[in-house]
């Protein structure tokens, strides 16, 4: 990683926060360095390369955490070991998600579309409760502000978390994943 100019800027955001602007060689990136109840943290856009260490938040937030809503059949059809990762590296390329990191390690991430969707919300099963979600929402609702509404595909899990950032329910629906349905709620904020 390539530090080429770094100008902090203090804001403030329910706990001391820090724009560090960041150059990954000729993509400018920018990472907010986040200090609160929960150590020292890092929120910045997702580099080319990561999408492994994605995969692993997401399978350990759906197999640690949705399991108390969810079957074991559905767990693994929603998060399969052996997911093919030439489609999640396109996935994750086209979603080009914002990540936390905690002493260096990728501990949760979302995104953001121009549609106003929030494609993928995921904290790792084991940083769960230490404000990892709380602080990607906060970027997420200020990445999204110039969009309008923001809706999401919400999981029975995250249906509480989403309400409490004013999310409002507007359909419950039934998805078929790998030939296993799963239930969840379309959820807006407008």
């Amino acid at each position: 990683m390539l530090i080429q100019k770094a100008n902090f800027v203090d804001v403030l955001y329910g706990c001391e926060l820090f724009k560090l602007m960041i150059f990954y060689k000729y993509k400018i990136c920018y990472a907010l360095v986040v200090s609160g109840e929960f150590g020292m943290v890092v929120l910045r856009d997702f580099v080319a390369g990561e999408e492994e260490l994605l995969f692993e938040v997401f399978y350990s937030s759906i197999h640690m955490i949705c399991s108390q809503h969810y079957t074991a059949e559905q767990i693994s059809a929603w998060a399969p070991i052996d997911l093919d990762r030439a489609l999640w590296w396109r996935k994750i390329s086209s979603i080009q998600p914002f990540v936390v990191l905690k002493e260096n390690e990728i501990v949760g991430y979302s995104d953001v579309q121009k549609s106003g969707l929030i494609d993928h919300f995921f904290v790792h099963g084991e940083y769960q409760g230490q404000g990892i979600g709380n602080l990607l929402m906060s970027e997420a609702l200020r990445r999204g502000a110039s969009v309008g509404a923001l809706h999401s595909e919400v999981s029975h899990t995250a249906q509480p978390f989403f309400q409490k950032y004013g999310f409002k329910p507007v359909k419950k629906q039934t998805v078929i994943i790998r030939g296993v349905a799963l239930n969840n709620c379309v959820m807006e904020r407008s």
